[in-house]
Parts: C-alpha cells; sequence; structure tokens
C-alpha cells in the first residue's frame, strides 16, 4: 500500500488522533513495563490503545498507520532490544488489526480475538529477527512457547477493555450530538 494513498483515506482529525494513540502506545510500552517478568505482559495496554484507535476510527489502514507511527517512534527514540527491526513488532500487529477487518470491534470477544491476534504477531517478528540474525531456529523456539499463553492472555485483556473504552466513548459523544 503506497504511503500517499493510506493517509488520503483519513482525515486530518483521524490522522492526529491516530498519532495520538500511537504515541500512548509507545509511551505505554516504556512507562508500564513492569518488571514482573512475564512475558507479553505489555499487551494489557498496548493492544488496549491500538484497539481503541482502530475501534473508533473504523478505516481499513488505521491500524497500520498507529503501527507505522509508533514503529518510527519507537526507531528514533531508540526504544526495545532490537534495534531498528524493532519497527516491525509495532506495524506488524498495526496490519494484523487491520487484516481482521470482518470485526467491528463492538463487541468484547472482538476486541479480545483482535488484542489476541495481533499480541501474537509480535512473536512472529521476535521469530523472524531473530532467525535474520542467524540464532540458531531451537532458542528461538525455546523462548517464544512459554510467551504464547500469556501474550494470548494480555493481547485480549487490553483487546477487550480497548472495545468497552470505544464504545463508552461512542456512546457520550451520540449523547451529547
Amino acid at each position: 500500500m503506497d504511503g500517499g494513498r493510506l493517509l488520503e483515506k483519513l482525515s486530518h482529525f483521524e490522522q492526529i488522533f491516530l498519532t495520538f494513540m500511537a504515541t500512548f502506545i509507545v509511551v505505554s510500552k516504556e512507562l508500564f513495563d513492569l518488571p514482573i517478568h512475564v512475558p507479553g505482559h505489555s499487551g494489557i495496554y498496548w493492544m488496549f490503545f491500538l484497539v481503541v484507535g482502530k475501534s473508533l476510527v473504523e478505516k481499513p489502514s488505521a491500524g497500520t498507520f498507529m503501527g507505522l507511527i509508533s514503529g518510527l517512534l519507537s526507531v528514533l527514540f531508540s526504544l526495545g532490544k532490537f534495534g531498528p527491526f524493532n519497527f516491525l513488532k509495532y506495524l506488524l500487529p498495526g496490519m494484523v488489526l487491520d487484516i481482521l477487518f470482518f470485526l467491528k470491534l463492538r463487541r468484547g470477544w472482538e476486541g479480545a480475538l483482535a488484542g489476541a491476534v495481533s499480541n501474537l504477531s509480535k512473536l512472529g517478528v521476535n521469530l523472524i529477527v531473530g532467525s535474520t540474525l542467524g540464532i540458531p531456529l531451537n532458542f528461538l523456539v525455546i523462548g517464544i512457547v512459554p510467551s504464547i499463553s500469556t501474550s494470548v492472555v494480555f493481547g485480549a485483556l487490553g483487546g477487550a477493555l480497548g472495545v468497552e473504552v470505544a464504545n463508552r466513548v461512542r456512546r457520550y459523544y451520540q449523547r451529547m450530538s
């Protein structure tokens, strides 16, 4: 998808709103990276902002836009362990959320499914980056397998909470108009 065409589909207001959501994704990832040593725990607030943004801006490119902006911010501020590859850890979950276009993100289970799958996609990036860097596959699998269930749980929680907040925002603005 051409970058110019991606922006054409979003209004200026939507671009600004999604940029705020993308910034919240990066900031929350850094601020709330709790030393609890449970893999995937950041998905609860990371997927929250991603799902809120996608749920309120129901355009096919909203998730990719947030992933692109948050990935650029992550690389720009040198956040994360993967250096420039960290960009992919932000971009791919946004793209996955756009691929799940059939989910309208209006019900809790839809948000939970979207959050779980998007959070899991980060593990796919770990696998791709690790194999690109020449890390043996068996070491990668040993590191990723324990993270699968916790990534699903935390991503699902973040997604379900994101849908709930987006629904409340929608109801509030419907009452105001």
